[in-house]
């Protein structure tokens, strides 16, 4: 039986079919925040949603200085996140944290898109998995046909089924409230001030470029707040905030939408 695709070789190879039938194309880029939320198909027929799991705003900007000439853009809605701001990528990093999501060496291989996400399991499994997976999420979706089958993505790069269902937050704390604490890793490397050199390198590009750029936060549950306040972790992000307000950019802040399921 033919291995499966990872979910990002199956995203790249929809979105260069789509290149080859419209003349421009939109794009949804960000981490799995944005990915398990915007369907491209409800904004219009010309988008596709370039987006996954840890994918931090360096490997966006990867990703659209290898596209920037092979279509016309036209307008980007892009997530941003803690980790989108870390000091770096590299020094001080564990297996999984600053987050990445590690498969952007396919577009252009550097000290920060070559790191491995899983550093010793992709070692072992590297020469015979290098060709079907990218990461250990994928070699564990293989062991789970039903997942397999359930985790592709359509033709305008949405996961398919990343997000079927809505969860009662109150009693999700109550049963696994380990789920709420996931900021931890978002601001590791996060400093005060703000550290914007990454986000530089991509705002500096699309502004080259003439592309209509909207910035987005998305929508943080009330434990989310709850615990990072606990941590401290508030103060830097009112820091990276105050930061982006001196910046001429378009910035649509979802945070304090109400989300109790």
């Amino acid at each position: 039986e033919e291995l499966p695709k990872s979910l990002f070789k199956q995203k790249v190879e929809c979105l260069d079919e789509m290149i080859l039938k419209h003349s421009s194309i939109n794009f949804i880029l960000g981490s799995s925040m944005v990915e398990s939320t915007i369907i491209p198909d409800s904004i219009g027929q010309n988008w596709f949603s370039f987006s996954g799991g840890g994918q931090n705003i360096y490997e966006s900007y990867i990703f659209l200085n290898h596209y920037k000439n092979k279509v016309k853009i036209d307008t980007i809605l892009i997530g941003l996140n803690p980790f989108d701001f870390v000091y770096s990528y590299k020094k001080n990093r564990t297996e999984q944290f600053p987050p990445l999501n590690g498969g952007f060496n396919y577009f252009h291989s550097d000290s920060i898109t070559s790191i491995e996400k899983y550093t010793n399991l992709k070692r072992y499994v590297h020469n015979l998995f290098e060709n079907y997976f990218y990461d250990l999420e994928d070699l564990i979706a293989f062991r789970d046909k039903k997942y397999i089958s359930k985790y592709k993505v359509s033709k305008t790069g949405f996961t398919i089924d990343r997000k079927s269902q809505s969860y009662n937050l109150d009693s999700l704390y109550i049963t696994n409230p380990n789920l709420f604490f996931r900021h931890k890793g978002y601001y590791h490397n996060v400093k005060t001030p703000a550290n914007l050199k990454y986000f530089d390198f991509f705002n500096d590009l699309i502004k080259s470029l003439d592309i209509k750029t909207i910035y987005l936060i998305t929508p943080k549950s009330k434990y989310y707040k709850i615990n990072m306040e606990k941590l401290g972790y508030d103060n830097k992000w009112a820091d990276i905030l105050n930061s982006l307000k001196n910046k001429s950019i378009e910035l649509w802040n979802y945070e304090d939408m109400i989300t109790n399921t």
